[in-house]
């Protein structure tokens, strides 16, 4: 059982960071008044500064790894 939800867990990272990617890349965080997409995570997602970072970075290497991408 823990297997399992630690495989839906990393899934649901893999979706959320590319949805965070296309987000980003688009620059739709702009359109709700944040400087960067870090902003934008810290203020509409709750997420604190080190964690925001995080996903951010994380989100903007798996949009230039062309192998990982599907």
């Amino acid at each position: 059982m823990i297997t399992a939800a630690l495989h839906a867990s990393d899934r649901l990272v893999a979706k959320i960071s590319t949805a965070v990617g296309e987000f980003a890349a688009a620059e739709l965080f702009e359109l709700d008044g944040a400087a960067s997409m870090k902003a934008w995570l810290r203020i509409h997602g709750g997420l604190t500064n080190r964690d925001a970072a995080r996903v951010s970075k994380t989100a903007k290497r798996l949009r230039t790894c062309d192998h990982v991408r599907s």
